[in-house]
């Protein structure tokens, strides 16, 4: 996907970690995958949403695509088209600025590597978020943390008695 139709991209089809679009501003920006990439053409997302008859209130949309998040979604018509939630990946300035103009108000970044929820201003009052919190990035990166350190101390503490009843 693109944000104009037919545009010719660098694209890697490994279905891991590093797929995707292939480009200096792209999060896939490193030489060697663009050695085993192919050139592939883009088509838009509203060219896809016409295809299959997407409605034009959308309940929920993730868009998680390396880096590529703007791209996708800057020629976007979100005047056509209402997305209730909206869950993207460290979305550049202009992506948020563009979808403040449009509406969508971020609520929360759920993960540690910059997974945000958006929602449109017109369903936020249809939203129950009394248990947002805890799907919130930092509040889980703490627990984890607290966990490991947790474990940590348990098996520092079980050799440091296993030691002493040797002396």
């Amino acid at each position: 996907m693109g944000k104009n139709r037919m545009d010719q991209v660098d694209f890697r089809f490994d279905g891991l970690e590093h797929g995707g679009i292939i480009g200096a501003n792209f999060d896939n920006d490193r030489p060697h995958l663009k050695k085993s990439s192919n050139k592939v053409y883009t088509v838009t997302l509203l060219e896809i949403f016409k295809k299959f008859k997407v409605p034009t209130v959308i309940d929920y949309l993730s868009l998680d695509v390396e880096g590529a998040e703007e791209f996708i979604m800057n020629e976007f018509p979100l005047k056509d088209h209402r997305i209730k939630i909206l869950t993207i990946e460290r979305p550049k300035e202009n992506l948020r600025s563009y979808l403040e103009s449009h509406g969508y108000v971020e609520i929360l970044r759920l993960s540690r590597w910059g997974e945000t929820l958006w929602v449109h201003d017109s369903f936020k009052e249809e939203m129950d978020m009394t248990h947002l919190q805890e799907f919130h990035g930092k509040r889980q990166y703490e627990e984890q943390k607290k966990a490991q350190q947790k474990s940590m101390a348990s098996t520092t503490t079980g050799t440091i008695k296993s030691y002493d009843t040797k002396l």
